[in-house]
């Protein structure tokens, strides 16, 4: 395992409460027991841990994605404190690359002037317009975090002006219009956009209005998204790779491609685990006593959980091995595998909708191409009937 970054949760509590959120509402607990804030100490230990793994593989760039429950929640002056030590004890062999994720809120100029000197990447998390937004990212008093948000949004994007693009995280619902939700966050001048599929798995299953909710909805927003000539609009990660994957190349992530995932997780108690959406399978799930007090990161990568999550786009579940397109899929997300009578041996929840993204998709691009740049490149059109025969789904 060749670990590319870490996410690092330097906060366990947050100050909104989605309701689809895997930390706090989809029955994992854990958080209860969890220290409030990452310590000075464990900040000291975890950049010497990652000193001792970027000095044994020789890299040179590493990723430190901070992340919470709200990462903004720890004290300005803590915050400077993480980063200074990180730079520190890394520099200059080793050059962090420093991003955070926030829902907004607690965004001011401070912030702003923080993140400009550690030349930070940053995304704020909003799933559109208010109607929909508040679905499910209400505060702790139930009320709206639409207007918080969007001003943070908009705050970042006074700042930073033509210095940095702020990216924006939302998690999709087929409630939604994916037309209204594209052109609204093309309003609010968006350059970089990723849409998550909410967690769900077979003991927690998707509610759909039909079959076809979330399969729709996508190709809804591609549709309108791929033939918008306009220069300015946004890139949109999951439809761009999924396009990058079925043109051949394997640039996937959590939920596409045949690649290995090369990220874990720290805890505020200094606790080493896997993927933090695997929460959403069960109270405790993510625990496997891995620790940075006790264990270097080469270490940790051998214990079964982390292991199964590295390699979930490479040993698939009986079912998708006889798929035509798994390698563009990969199985799709592990913890959307999930389910307590088969553990992680079943596709993906979201198997079906997989396939007829998939299909729509490499049908639209490889149409656009000519025959000969077809033939050489050995692409043809996908029957989404005929996939979904094969693997039992049709």
């Amino acid at each position: 395992m060749n670990l590319e970054g870490l996410v690092i949760k330097v906060s366990s509590r947050c100050n909104i409460n989605c309701s689809y959120c895997y930390m706090y509402n989809l029955g994992d607990l854990s958080f209860q027991l969890q220290p409030k804030f990452l310590s000075k100490h464990h900040v000291n230990l975890l950049a010497k841990r990652i000193r001792d793994y970027c000095l044994s593989e020789n890299k040179r760039y590493f990723e430190i994605i901070i992340h919470g429950g709200e990462p903004l929640l720890m004290p300005i002056g803590d915050f400077e404190y993480f980063l200074e030590e990180f730079n520190t004890i890394l520099r200059p062999e080793i050059i962090p690359v420093f991003s955070v994720q926030t829902n907004g809120l607690l965004l001011n100029e401070s912030w702003f002037r923080l993140f400009e000197r550690n030349d930070m990447s940053l995304s704020i998390s909003i799933d559109g317009p208010e109607t929909i937004n508040d679905l499910h990212r209400i505060d702790h008093r139930g009320r709206s975090t639409y207007d918080r948000t969007l001003s943070g949004i908009r705050s970042a994007m006074e700042f930073f002006g033509s210095r940095r693009d702020i990216g924006v995280l939302a998690v999709m619902t087929p409630k939604s219009d994916p037309i209204v939700l594209y052109r609204f966050f093309k309003d609010v001048k968006v350059r970089n956009l990723d849409f998550l599929f909410p967690h769900h798995n077979y003991d927690n299953l998707p509610k759909r209005e039909h079959a076809d909710s979330y399969s729709d909805w996508w190709i809804g927003l591609f549709t309108e998204w791929y033939f918008d000539e306009d220069y300015d609009k946004p890139n949109i990660r999951f439809l761009t790779q999924l396009i990058v994957t079925v043109l051949g190349c394997n640039v996937g992530f959590d939920m596409l491609g045949n690649h290995t995932s090369n990220y874990l997780i720290i805890e505020t108690d200094g606790s080493i685990e896997t993927v933090d959406g695997l929460k959403s399978c069960g109270d405790g799930f993510t625990k496997e006593g891995i620790h940075i007090q006790t264990h270097q990161l080469k270490e940790a990568i051998q214990a079964p959980l982390i292991r199964l999550y590295h390699e979930s786009h490479v040993n698939l579940p009986d079912v998708c091995q006889r798929c035509p397109i798994n390698e563009i899929c990969g199985g799709g997300f592990l913890a959307h595998r999930y389910g307590q009578e088969k553990g992680f041996n079943n596709p993906t929840v979201y198997c079906r909708d997989l396939v007829k993204i998939i299909a729509h998709v490499q049908n639209v691009v490889i149409g656009g191409l000519s025959k000969s740049t077809r033939r050489a490149a050995m692409l043809e059109a996908i029957d989404v009937r005929e996939v979904l025969a094969d693997i039992g789904r049709d």
